[in-house]
């Protein structure tokens, strides 16, 4: 049985949402139901999990550099 994500309540603040090239046509997959602020998505390369290593890791960190200035 797959776990799947839900928050308790929305998020009125900024949200950087990051979609893999893999899933990109999938949109926010329901993300925007929970973000009731201002929401900046983001394809990097990867799937998934490979988002968060090597030089996938480094795109996602040069957006994230950028959005929390």
């Amino acid at each position: 049985m797959q776990h799947v994500y839900q928050p308790d309540q929305a998020v009125r603040a900024p949200v950087c949402l990051f979609i893999s090239e893999h899933t990109w046509k999938l949109g926010s997959k329901g993300w925007d139901l929970y973000c009731k602020g201002d929401m900046f998505t983001h394809k990097v390369p990867g799937d998934h999990f490979s988002i968060v290593t090597g030089a996938q890791a480094a795109a996602v960190g040069s957006v994230l550099d950028t959005f929390l200035k």
